[in-house]
């Protein structure tokens, strides 16, 4: 038998819209998986120069799911 973990975080935004607090970041996420067979040590995609948008390798909830 084997178990996968996941943990996922919104990046925060450099600078919040409202003035208030740092704003989650809906447009880009880390997620980490372990276990199942995946491989340690893989990073995919990268933001744009703000940390703002994913830019390169873009990875959607859709495509994490099973199929």
């Amino acid at each position: 038998m084997s178990s996968v973990v996941g943990w996922e975080k919104f990046a925060r935004l450099l600078v919040s819209p409202n003035g208030s607090d740092r704003d989650p970041n809906k447009h880009a996420f880390s997620l980490l998986l372990a276990g199942g067979g995946f491989r340690g040590g893989q990073t995919n995609g990268e933001t744009d120069e703000f940390s703002y948008r994913a830019a390169v390798n873009r990875v959607g909830v859709s495509d994490l799911h099973a199929k």
